[in-house]
């Protein structure tokens, strides 16, 4: 179905298994997918999760995203304006860091063929943090401020940050045991040969 089609556009799938003449599976290259990102000239606002499936069935993912209701203070706040000219490309694809270069001579709103998970990604432009949100019920949403950037998400789960810390104090505490070990063993050895 033509809502089938648009999932698999905005996820960017960029081939489809499709059945050729002698019954044999082929790979057929789906011209339409959206690509890693892109701008998009139009917002509809769903009010609830059920809509934003409903809303995507006849969706043109490449020109409108849907946004649930309760990322409406995340949007920009002047209309958005599509412009032409503008551009964002993925540089770099790594499981746990994604970086992106943009060009517009306005703000734009970008969608990520990523799925959006907010614990533990963090967004950041030009190396500044920056918050991002859910878009077409799945994807990552962001407003790109107009002029040349970098976009990057990065996964930082806050249980590593804190694993690194209690590992650190673990190593600091270990190395402190061990020096007062030495030290102790260091004395009783001078005071047995003093005796």
């Amino acid at each position: 179905s033509k809502g089938d089609i648009g999932i698999l556009n905005m996820m960017n799938v960029r081939y489809i298994i499709t059945q050729g003449n002698n019954g044999s599976e082929v790979p057929q290259r789906n011209p339409y997918a959206n690509g890693a990102a892109w701008f998009v000239e139009n917002v509809m606002i769903a009010q609830n999760a059920n809509e934003e499936l409903l809303l995507l069935d006849s969706l043109d993912t490449k020109s409108t995203a849907i946004i649930h209701k309760e990322f409406i203070e995340k949007l920009p706040l002047e209309n958005i304006k599509r412009d032409s000219t503008a551009t964002i490309n993925i540089k770099n694809h790594a499981p746990n860091h994604l970086v992106y270069e943009s060009s517009a001579t306005s703000s734009q709103l970008a969608l990520f063929s990523e799925a959006y998970y907010s614990k533990g990604w963090n967004a950041y432009i030009d190396e500044q943090p920056v918050e991002h949100f859910r878009a077409n019920y799945i994807l990552r949403a962001m407003k790109i401020p107009e002029g040349n950037h970098t976009i990057e998400f990065k996964f930082e789960p806050q249980v590593v940050a804190t694993g690194s810390k209690v590992s650190l104090a673990s190593s600091i505490l270990f190395l402190l045991v061990f020096a007062g070990g030495f030290y102790y063993n260091s004395r009783k050895k001078e005071q047995l040969n003093n005796e």
